[in-house]
């Protein structure tokens, strides 16, 4: 097995995206400004500088194609450890101004995407963020950051569930391998 440098350095793993015809990666910038950075590949090889995100983190981030829109969520560079969220601009080649998700993380996100059926047939889209809960728990929690139409689940409190995986013990044989629950 062979490597090919890509010419770019970073503390942690690149998020990597498809959108658009082209492989998109987010990194942390390897400096003390831990600026959020971003290139693009046609065939994953060779890359090009975008502009840069305009943000800093502290964790590697986490970026989607959702709705034709790619969109990072990080961890703030500073102690508040909050989860913020941009969104990008294909023909300006530019990142929104971050936007807070009233959450906090001790560690990097994850994203999915999944659809649910409607009563009509339809499908809606919905965006999950994954993350560790930022205190002495280290829970894994998910929490919608954003739907196409008709939110996944209700969101009280901070807006956030825990992810329960049942114990193989358990009586209950019915119960999925994943329920997120309140």
């Amino acid at each position: 097995m062979s490597n090919t440098q890509i010419h770019q350095a970073s503390e942690f793993t690149p998020a990597l995206c498809s959108h658009n015809g082209l492989l998109h990666a987010i990194f942390v910038a390897a400096n003390d400004s831990h600026d959020l950075l971003h290139v693009v590949s046609a065939d994953g090889i060779s890359w090009e500088r975008k502009n840069n995100v305009r943000q800093a983190a502290r964790f590697a981030p986490a970026v989607v194609d959702f709705n034709d829109t790619l969109r990072i969520v990080f961890v703030a560079n500073n102690p508040s450890n909050d989860l913020l969220t941009c969104t990008y601009d294909d023909a300006l080649d530019i990142w929104t101004d971050n936007s807070p998700l009233g959450e906090s993380s001790k560690t990097g996100p994850a994203l999915g995407v999944v659809a649910t059926s409607g009563h009509d047939g339809g499908q809606t889209q919905h965006l999950l963020m994954y993350f560790v809960a930022d205190n002495n728990s280290s829970e894994l929690l998910v929490t919608e950051v954003d739907s196409f139409n008709v939110p996944l689940f209700k969101k009280g409190g901070k807006g956030h569930v825990p992810i329960h995986v049942p114990d193989p013990t358990d009586t209950v044989k019915d119960e999925p391998p994943l329920v997120l629950h309140k």
